[in-house]
């Protein structure tokens, strides 16, 4: 073990100390310590050495250079102060208490993304119904305009025989309106005709009827005069 109980020679330690620093500075590695619960950050290579931080298991830091021999690596903290700690205390990976709480933020992440991705993807599939609704009424829409153009297609290439077949059945609605007030006219007549007769037949009647009872009366006029010459 080095005496540093000459302040000289501790002076001397600290300027090799920052002599290495800056030679290995560019050479830093990040580790951290391991799962003991506390350890301390000295100015030197040894317990002998002031305690110039205390640091909990866990943190990070950049270790600068490690001497072997002495068991002790030189680190910088997050917060730029610099000293020795313990090597056999630092580990390239974080402790299982920090990869853990990394694994269960990455979890926690993924969850959410995959509930964002199941809602986008519900909203994705109810987006595609209401398309494909539209896209059916839509089908739907040009299949009636299709079948309304071959009506009108149909009714376009019919026109001229549906122009004779309406200039026919007009013809033949003048011919059934004739027929009809000849028929009226013909009615009328056979109607005065009938009441001429029966006016004739019941004239003639009456008139036969006058005509038996006058000479009725004379037959009676003669019995009675035939009579009183007995």
């Amino acid at each position: 073990m080095i005496n540093t109980g000459h302040p000289l020679l501790f002076s001397l330690i600290l300027l090799a100390a920052a002599y290495g620093a800056m030679t290995n500075s560019a050479h830093a590695q990040t580790r951290y310590v391991n799962d003991e619960l506390v350890i301390t950050v000295r100015s030197g290579e040894s317990s002998q050495y002031q305690i110039l931080r205390t640091i909990k298991s866990g943190t990070s830091l950049k270790v600068l250079e490690t001497h072997p021999d002495t068991g002790y690596s030189r680190v910088r903290l997050n917060d730029g102060t610099e000293g020795w700690v313990l090597s056999r205390y630092l580990t390239p990976q974080p402790i299982a208490k920090a990869r853990l709480e990394a694994v269960r933020r990455e979890l926690q992440q993924t969850q959410q993304q995959n509930r964002n991705l199941t809602q986008t993807l519900s909203q994705t599939q109810q987006q595609l119904q209401q398309s494909e609704e539209r896209n059916a009424a839509l089908q739907k829409k040009i299949e009636d305009q299709n079948k309304e153009i071959s009506r009108i297609r149909n009714l376009a290439g019919h026109a001229p025989a549906l122009s004779e077949q309406n200039q026919t059945l007009k013809a033949d609605l003048i011919r059934l309106e004739t027929l009809v007030q000849t028929l009226e006219q013909e009615n009328m007549l056979i109607k005065d005709r009938s009441a001429r007769d029966w006016f004739i037949a019941g004239t003639g009647v009456t008139l036969m009827g006058m005509a038996m009872g006058f000479v009725a009366h004379k037959i009676r006029s003669r019995k009675r005069s035939s009579w009183r010459e007995l």
